[in-house]
């Protein structure tokens, strides 16, 4: 999750999988720094499981309407990266990379993942995705 706005926000973040919420957690992201070249960035703790299942992130900044997404909504690509995001005018939002390295290069990236398995016809992942960072 990032935050580029001169603001701090509070994102509240639930993931359900398989039907049962397995995160329900808030994150204070600081107000974005401009002397820094970094935005602000929070990295959840992944406390979903890493194989394959059915997944719906859901987020939302300062208590307004939640915003969902799932692999279905993108027809179950091979690469599921959503990013949890306040802009620059204090806009949120969830975008969703479909073609990432973060869905390659576990090892740099571990909470990222792709779906593992091309021909999903069931919002399925595998290992993990990339809540939120």
């Amino acid at each position: 999750m990032a935050n580029s706005h001169d603001e701090s926000h509070t994102i509240d973040l639930k993931v359900e999988w398989e039907g049962e919420l397995v995160h329900d957690q808030s994150y204070d992201l600081p107000a974005d720094d401009p002397e820094s070249k970094y935005l602000q960035e929070v990295t959840p703790e992944p406390t979903w499981p890493k194989e394959t299942g059915d997944f719906t992130l859901s987020a939302r900044s300062d208590g307004d309407s939640w915003q969902s997404v799932t692999p279905e909504d993108y027809d179950y690509p091979d690469c599921f990266a959503p990013n949890v995001m306040v802009d620059g005018l204090g806009l949120f939002g969830i975008g969703v990379l479909t073609t990432s390295k973060r869905c390659t290069d576990r090892d740099e990236y571990p909470l990222n993942g792709s779906t593992g398995n091309e021909s999903a016809t069931n919002g399925s992942v595998g290992n993990s995705s990339d809540i939120g960072d």
